[in-house]
């Protein structure tokens, strides 16, 4: 069972308010940056605004890299998220790093992410071995053969099979239905058999001809048994507790208490999101912004 990822509606409503900006930015540098070629200068960029038009502030720091060669080519030689280079180049900007990506309404993905990252858990929800899909399978009580949707008959016939009775199955009960062409169509197909009553397409009758329609309507009238078994099983995964860390803004988190079982977590971050969020204002408004 997938642990809940929403933020309570009640909670939002307790942080603090945002006056919504189009553009706040600031930039640091530039500085001297080694490894990228002659005269390579980084310069950082905080900002902290609703450039995406989301609705709502997004802090972030990002950087590029400038060198005789890019200038040449008025391109840059490195950009993006360098928090590496950043916090090297610009060790004041360094206790801001962690807020890369906290809007006025939580972290990105604040729950999502942790739970993600902590967990043993797959993208499915499930740890290794555990099933995330079933199929159905019938069973004809004359053969040891189980036949499997959708490899055989989809998964919908055999749902309205497990609600008739054996008696059900009789010739009569076999429709033919003609293939129709389409506009510029020429294709000539014999008929399909359905012994489904609302089957009223070509493409979506059970059987190719109407042998097979009688040879499994007297199997039929032997009894069966439709059942769902197990058809995927999940793959799990390593829990990635920095990653997790990262995603909720809580650097000094244990490993035990990331380890958690998702429910008593989410509990636990949602705890401290509150004071999180009046942090992230007093980090914001220190470097001049308008929170």
């Amino acid at each position: 069972m997938k642990t809940d990822t929403t933020i309570p509606a009640e909670m939002l409503k307790t942080f603090p308010p945002s006056v919504l900006t189009k553009r706040q930015v600031k930039h640091y540098g530039p500085k001297p940056v080694r490894g990228y070629g002659a005269g390579g200068a980084i310069v950082a960029q905080v900002r902290y605004d609703d450039q995406c038009g989301n609705g709502h502030n997004t802090f972030s720091i990002t950087a590029e890299v400038r060198t005789n060669e890019s200038r040449r080519h008025n391109d840059i030689a490195a950009g993006g998220c360098m928090h590496e280079e950043i916090a090297k180049s610009f060790p004041e900007l360094a206790p801001f790093l962690k807020w890369h990506l906290t809007s006025t309404d939580a972290p990105m993905h604040y729950l999502a992410n942790t739970l993600y990252h902590a967990s043993e858990r797959d993208h499915w929800g499930c740890l290794k071995g555990e099933p995330h899909q079933w199929s159905k399978v019938l069973k004809f009580h004359c053969s040891p053969i189980e036949w499997t949707a959708p490899n055989w008959i989809n998964e919908d016939f055999l749902s309205w099979v497990a609600t008739q009775s054996p008696d059900y199955f009789t010739e009569d009960k076999i429709r033919a239905l003609e293939h129709v062409n389409g506009p510029k169509e020429s294709y000539k197909f014999g008929p399909k058999y359905t012994v489904k009553p609302d089957v009223e397409k070509w493409h979506e009758c059970e059987f190719d001809s109407k042998r097979e329609a009688l040879q499994w309507c007297e199997a039929a009238r032997q009894g069966y048994t439709v059942r769902s078994v197990e058809s995927a099983w999940g793959e799990g995964k390593a829990r990635e507790l920095n990653h997790a860390r990262s995603a909720a803004v809580w650097p000094e988190a244990t490993d035990a208490e990331l380890s958690a079982e998702p429910e008593d977590l989410r509990r636990v971050l949602l705890a401290r999101l509150p004071k999180l969020m009046a942090d992230f204002k007093t980090a914001v408004e220190s470097l001049g912004f308008v929170y």
